[in-house]
């Protein structure tokens, strides 16, 4: 009989690796409070992907990430490896297996975030970090670098950087954006042209634009396949009912080191007096020869920082159209990951958002651009973490940062590699009385995922799950 009473939902959960086709079937002894006859024949039910993360190994505590981390292609014999900060200096690891921490190189800069270029012109890879080291390459896939010290300021580095051959003359530049006069909200642009002579880097300075308004780190660009530089500049004018974007187009001459550099347009957002809109924190992605700017904006100003909207542009031709607008509050980083993560082969990209003290989402989503906003893939991280896809023949996320605690005087932080999985969930709505309820798996066959099936009742109750392949064999069973 019935024990009825009025206990809070109880959620049972089966999850388990399948292949073929399969039926799940939820036998059910007591009814819920609502019906007295049998189960009708049930709606289809409703399915969702749910992402998960399968941790791959795990060492929280270690002070890894702690000057940040890039995945290389092609950096040892043929193979990817993870640049990343560790308390003994920013090593190289290849990650073959759980715990493969073998360095093969230290980068003596000390900065685990790099970008890739060739910077004379040899056809040889070679690599610049934040800080504006560069290091020389010898030999394409093999990590015998030559560091370089070209001049690069130091004490501010080179955040944020964009490397490009800007002048078309089949080396690379680094362009990145300078304070002026020391001061921290209003800064010029600076080009460095690469040269045979690696040490010998050509600096231009871009003295024709006006002093950009940061307010808070607002800066972007993207590099167009002719060489072209488009900034991204924030219009920020705090004393007037106006905020918004404006593009800048540089141009430098052909082989030379002269940079024209002209407005193209600009988009003006309306709003009250002493209010900003633009937050400053955005991305440019380049899909199918578009770029499209996704840029958190602020939705009550600068009264209410954590409050915003993501807003997804299309660059195409230089001009703003503007494709969605999105809820999504707490928004600290906007970022482009390195590889796909749900196999399509475009890259996708994330959306790190606080949610307390302690923690962070990342909200990933989908490469695809022509194609309205999907539901993200969310990840938890730790607090400030940073998220970094490498593939080792197969694809991973690594979640982590380090920091020193002069108090304990260790190296803390958390750093995880993670397998990106999908669950297969099915929903089932209806009540049914003591009987059987068969739900279909959506999709079916599974071959290759897992299945979940999440049942939620509003009293207490005796039930089991039974899961039968396509010949109506039972292969799992929960009681």
């Amino acid at each position: 009989m019935a024990r009825h009473n009025s206990r809070p939902f109880l959620t049972r959960h089966l999850t388990t690796r399948t292949q073929g086709a399969f039926l799940i079937s939820i036998l059910l002894a007591i009814a819920a409070l609502t019906h007295t006859a049998l189960a009708q024949e049930p709606s289809p039910p409703v399915t969702q992907s749910v992402p998960t993360l399968k941790e791959w190994w795990r060492a929280d505590n270690m002070g890894y990430g702690v000057d940040g981390m890039t995945w290389i292609d092609n950096f040892y014999n043929g193979k990817g490896a993870l640049v990343v900060g560790t308390p003994k200096g920013v090593q190289t690891w290849q990650l073959r297996y759980p715990w493969d921490t073998v360095n093969i190189f230290t980068w003596t800069g000390g900065s685990g975030n790099l970008k890739t270029g060739d910077f004379n012109g040899d056809g040889v890879t070679d690599y610049i970090d934040q800080k504006g080291n560069v290091y020389k390459g010898s030999r394409n896939g093999l990590p015998e670098l030559t560091t370089i010290r070209v001049g690069f300021p130091s004490s501010e580095g080179l955040s944020p950087f964009f490397v490009g051959d800007f002048n078309r003359d089949g080396k690379s530049d680094v362009f990145h954006f300078s304070s002026l006069n020391g001061s921290s909200y209003e800064r010029i642009g600076i080009i460095y042209f690469g040269n045979s002579i690696m040490q010998a880097f050509e600096q231009t300075i871009i003295e024709r634009l006006p002093p950009f308004d940061t307010g808070w780190s607002g800066f972007d660009c993207y590099i167009k396949h002719s060489g072209e530089i488009v900034l991204m500049s924030r219009i920020g004018k705090e004393k007037k009912r106006e905020d918004g974007y404006k593009m800048y187009v540089l141009t430098a001459e052909r082989n030379g080191t002269q940079v024209d550099a002209r407005a193209s347009s600009e988009l003006i957002i309306p709003t009250e007096y002493n209010k900003i809109v633009t937050k400053g924190i955005s991305a440019i992605l380049e899909r199918d020869g578009k770029q499209y700017l996704i840029a958190a904006e602020l939705i009550n100003g600068i009264d209410d920082y954590g409050a915003n909207n993501l807003v997804v542009y299309n660059l195409t031709n230089d001009k703003f159209e503007k494709l969605s607008t999105t809820r999504m509050d707490g928004i600290s980083t906007i970022t482009a990951l390195n590889h796909s993560i749900d196999g399509d082969s475009v890259k996708d990209w994330f959306v790190q958002r606080t949610s307390s003290a302690t923690s962070e989402y990342f909200d990933v989503f989908s490469g695809r651009m022509d194609v309205p906003l999907e539901q993200p893939k969310r990840i938890t991280g730790c607090q400030s973490s940073q998220l970094q896809t490498i593939n080792n023949g197969k694809v991973f996320m690594v979640i982590g940062v380090g920091y020193y605690d002069p108090i304990t005087r260790r190296y803390k932080g958390c750093f995880s590699i993670n397998e990106y999985d999908t669950l297969t969930t099915v929903y089932e709505d209806d009540e049914v009385d003591a009987g059987s309820l068969r739900v279909q798996v959506i999709p079916n066959p599974a071959s290759g995922s897992q299945i979940r099936a999440e049942i939620v009742v509003k009293q207490r109750i005796e039930c089991g799950i039974e899961v039968y392949n396509s010949n109506g064999e039972r292969v799992w069973q929960e009681k």
